[in-house]
């Protein structure tokens, strides 16, 4: 090869070179960092700074955008920038470089383009894939039983998941409403059931995408000495965004009460009482004296 083909092949390479270079500095790119980790992220002490810049968010959740340069350089404050989006589900803010994108508190999954145009650049976009709550789930916290010369009683503390964990619902509020009991035909109880109160306070989910539900059972002796054997009852828990009163999910709450005759001690009857609520068991047993 001459040197005259030598000194076209590095010619071209140097134009080459001196396009892409132009190219690029021509490029825009849109980055994004959330209000708030992910679920994720806390319980599994992912980075938070990668997570942050993740493309799929909760709904409620908050999202800064910047404006800049392909590699991140900065562009000039007084460049004139249209901020302009495509899909359902969330709301734009722009001003100037940055831009704010909120997820609308509504129960849907959506998909949202933001799009970024500025004088003499070709226009960036950037891609949100918006969660609703799909579902609940429970682990068992603290559990507490006991017995008195009148009754027995237990109560229990359920820590309770919102999903998905991917996402942060932290601006969610999450409120337990009563949707009904239902007797076991089976197994009746032969007294009034209490009607359920499950508050009205709704609690938003922690950085783990957690609340917690307490749970209650407290029977008398004098109110179940009709009681021979087994009887049960389920309370209907509806579980809600609290702003926008959507249901998440719809939990039973079941409670088990016996009272049966100690073979060894005929003038002592054996009871219990137990909760299940998410997978989750509370129980405690207790012994009635009898005259």
């Amino acid at each position: 090869m001459g040197i005259g083909k030598y000194f076209i092949i590095a010619f071209a390479c140097a134009i080459m070179s001196g396009i892409d270079v132009h190219a690029e500095n021509r490029m825009l790119e849109i980055t994004s960092q959330t209000e708030k980790p992910s679920a994720d992220c806390v319980i599994k002490k992912l980075n938070e700074k990668k997570d942050k810049a993740r493309k799929e968010i909760g709904i409620g959740e908050i999202v800064t955008l910047t404006l800049t340069r392909k590699g991140g350089k900065p562009l000039n404050k007084n460049t004139k920038v249209t901020w302009t989006k495509k899909g359902n589900g969330a709301t734009l803010r722009g001003r100037g470089t940055t831009a704010t994108l909120t997820a609308d508190l509504i129960m849907e999954n959506n998909n949202v383009t933001v799009k970024a145009e500025a004088d003499d650049f070709p226009p960036a976009e950037i891609t949100f894939n918006i969660k609703k709550p799909t579902r609940l789930t429970g682990k068992k916290g603290e559990e507490y039983g006991k017995q008195s010369d009148i009754g027995f009683g237990i109560t229990g503390k359920i820590i309770v998941t919102v999903h998905p964990t991917s996402v942060s619902f932290a601006r969610c509020g999450v409120i337990e409403k009563d949707g009904g009991t239902v007797i076991d035909p089976k197994a009746p109880p032969p007294f009034k059931v209490n009607d359920h109160d499950p508050g009205n306070n709704g609690d938003p989910p922690d950085a783990r995408n957690e609340i917690f539900d307490n749970v209650t059972l407290v029977m008398l002796f004098n109110t179940i000495s009709k009681l021979n054997g087994t009887c049960r009852w389920t309370w209907l828990c509806n579980y809600e965004v609290t702003q926008i009163k959507k249901r998440i999910e719809q939990i039973q709450q079941t409670f088990t009460v016996t009272r049966t005759n100690d073979p060894k001690f005929p003038k002592q009857k054996n009871c219990s009482g137990t909760i299940i609520k998410f997978k989750v068991s509370f129980s405690v047993k207790a012994i009635e004296q009898t005259l």
